[in-house]
């Protein structure tokens, strides 16, 4: 049986309260972690542990999916960049998204069929929408989502490959606002640090949107199969660096080749805007790049097609 804590849902009513006031609509995600959740003769915490995800996740649902006392929410998202080796917990690529379609199936018709469903899988050639095969083995999913850390034709290549008559998603695109090894935005007391790395994270927005996305939105020609992209992301998280304290920006990060000029993802400076610290009241601001999507962000004209 579960147990709803009512501070916690009190919480989370607060903040999805201020998104409706706001007119933000919210995607729920149901994180799912790196945890051995395989099925099969001899592999520990098979089917229990899939077992126990797929209940948590309609537990979830449950708590979230009355319309009217939570209209903000949009629809339900299962897991996050899974069909990465690193985060598959040992499952073949054909266990993992079999996993997918059984979560989802029984979310659908156990908890809620009102709200669509989507997978948030990670850019990692051959195991993500490319691939029709895995994507058949979960016909539940109203929508499959990639998060993209790529090129301008790397977007355009995700856009025209994707070959379902289903909806598809960026629930993740993004810069960080620091050039590695030669400054990062905020870098001193006074809150001044590198322009170029300001202007990089803003040219990124810029050529991702208006080149590769924007031309490809359903919402510009309902033949289009794109909703539309997620900024990552609102503000720095300075846990993400993994080496250093919570408290501290650090500069660490990974290699990425197809995110120039420095092909380095700085994983603590990829906000919209700057992050506080615990004791501070003042001083956050935004970067150029929260500008920049601000003006590429309006409204849009619906074409029809026969």
């Amino acid at each position: 049986p579960s147990r709803v804590d009512s501070t916690v849902v009190a919480n989370y009513r607060a903040v999805l309260d201020e998104a409706d006031r706001l007119g933000i609509y919210v995607i729920m995600n149901y994180f799912l972690p790196t945890a051995d959740y395989r099925s099969g003769a001899g592999v520990k915490f098979s089917k229990d542990a899939r077992t126990r995800h797929k209940l948590r996740f309609r537990n979830l649902i449950n708590v979230f999916k009355n319309r009217t006392d939570f209209p903000m929410v949009l629809m339900w998202a299962f897991g996050n960049e899974n069909n990465f080796e690193w985060n598959r917990a040992g499952m073949t690529s054909e266990q993992m998204f079999d996993f997918f379609g059984e979560a989802v199936r029984e979310a659908d018709t156990q908890a809620d069929a009102a709200h669509p469903y989507t997978v948030v899988l990670g850019d990692n050639p051959q195991l993500d929408i490319h691939n029709t095969s895995l994507l058949g083995r979960a016909p539940y999913v109203d929508v499959w989502s990639i998060n993209m850390y790529n090129t301008e034709q790397g977007f355009k290549n995700i856009i025209q490959g994707y070959s379902l008559n289903k909806p598809l998603l960026f629930t993740e695109f993004g810069y960080d606002a620091c050039q590695h090894n030669k400054g990062c935005d905020f870098s001193n007391a006074e809150g001044q640090g590198s322009s170029d790395a300001q202007q990089q994270q803003a040219a990124f927005y810029l050529s991702r949107w208006q080149n590769a996305m924007l031309p490809n939105l359903s919402a510009k020609n309902s033949a289009n199969k794109l909703l539309g992209g997620i900024a990552f992301e609102w503000n720095d998280e300075w846990w993400k660096d993994g080496a250093g304290p919570r408290d501290v920006h650090n500069t660490g990060g990974y290699a990425n080749a197809n995110l120039t000029p420095d092909c380095f993802m700085n994983e603590e400076w990829f906000g919209l805007s700057t992050a506080l610290t615990e004791t501070q009241t003042s001083g956050r601001y935004y970067r150029s790049a929260y500008g920049q999507l601000k003006s590429l962000w309006v409204p849009l004209t619906l074409t029809a097609t026969e």
